[in-house]
């Protein structure tokens, strides 16, 4: 008769085992559930990035800005409180 698992019995060993099986799979499955996203975005990006350089390859399809800043015109905000900048020359005219 051959020895069991150092002293467990057989049903031990089934236990053993499908407790290493159990943990493998909720293993796998969490680093999925961080991995997929991560990919996700990695490769979302490369493409918005591949179609800012090549737009004839642009497969996202994103808007974007025309002059290239990406961001808000800063240059003809106010910074002197109250009015509106109505001859474009970035101040604020009072009334």
């Amino acid at each position: 008769m051959a020895p069991a698992l150092a002293g467990v019995g057989a049903a031990g060993g089934v236990v053993i085992g499908l407790s290493v099986a159990l943990f493998v799979l909720v293993v796998i499955a969490v680093g999925l559930l961080v991995q997929v996203p991560a990919l996700t975005f990695v490769r979302y990006y490369s493409l918005s990035v591949l179609g800012m350089l090549v737009p004839e390859v642009d497969l996202v399809g994103v808007d974007r800005p025309e002059n290239g800043s990406g961001g808000t015109d800063t240059e003809n905000v106010s910074t002197n409180g109250g009015g509106t900048d109505t001859d474009g020359d970035g101040t604020a005219s009072a009334g």
